[in-house]
């Protein structure tokens, strides 16, 4: 038998192999090769509209937030919290902050309060985002003389890792001087200064109320004398 005749009987083997294979799995393979064309579609295809949905979402923003600028109301609340409840995320956390921001411009402290307190617990948003939320409502409450309150919600942001810890510090000793504890007042701005990293605008703020508590009769030699000792200071 010749080469050619073997070559050819191994081809016509070859192509009876084939076609009983796909007579078996034929439906199998196009099943499968249709889903993957169906889900690259669907994934180009959502991915279109997300970007769309974006674009449109941005817009609507760009709205309210101008209405707001001009006129904060109970109204634009109302139209700032629907657009957050059923657009894409970026754009709901912006209308959030503007809502309980707008809140607190209407003179609602304790609704605005209660809004900032959500966005700094809501845990899909990112660290700085709820560290954010914390401080505006912290600021909130120094202005009613809530000073546990806003110890309460800044203390976890005094760690020196925390790029907020400035910011935090100075309100504590602001928070601490409104309750007449001069003596914690000063270890938080002693805290603030003594940062090598601190903005040198708040080091000069933090500088000024360290001069004003020596005045008052709380010198930074007599907390840090009590602090060795551990002793209260008085």
């Amino acid at each position: 038998m010749s080469d050619l005749l073997l070559q050819e009987i191994d081809e016509e083997l070859r192509r009876e192999k084939a076609a009983a294979f796909w007579k078996r799995h034929g439906k199998l393979i196009v099943g499968i090769v249709l889903v993957f064309v169906v889900l690259v579609a669907g994934w180009r295809g959502y991915d279109s509209w997300q970007r769309s949905q974006q674009a449109s979402d941005g817009d609507k923003l760009f709205s309210l937030l101008q209405q707001s600028g001009q006129q904060a109301s109970n109204d634009t609340i109302k139209k700032l919290n629907d657009f957050a409840a059923k657009s894409t995320k970026g754009a709901a956390v912006l209308a959030r902050f503007q809502s309980a921001t707008d809140e607190a411009r209407l003179g609602d402290a304790a609704a605005a309060v209660k809004s900032f307190d959500a966005l700094s617990k809501d845990g899909s948003l990112a660290p700085q985002l709820r560290d954010l939320a914390a401080i505006r409502a912290s600021m909130l409450l120094l202005e009613q003389s809530d000073a546990d309150g806003v110890s309460a919600r800044l203390k976890p942001l005094t760690k020196n890792e925390n790029e907020f810890r400035h910011v935090a510090r100075e309100t504590l000793g602001l928070a601490a001087y409104s309750k007449k504890d001069l003596a914690g007042s000063a270890r938080w701005f002693e805290a603030l200064i003594t940062d090598l990293s601190c903005p040198p605008a708040t080091r000069n703020r933090g500088q000024m109320m360290i001069a004003l508590l020596a005045a008052e009769g709380m010198p930074l030699a007599k907390v840090r004398a009590a602090e060795n000792t551990d002793m209260p200071v008085q």
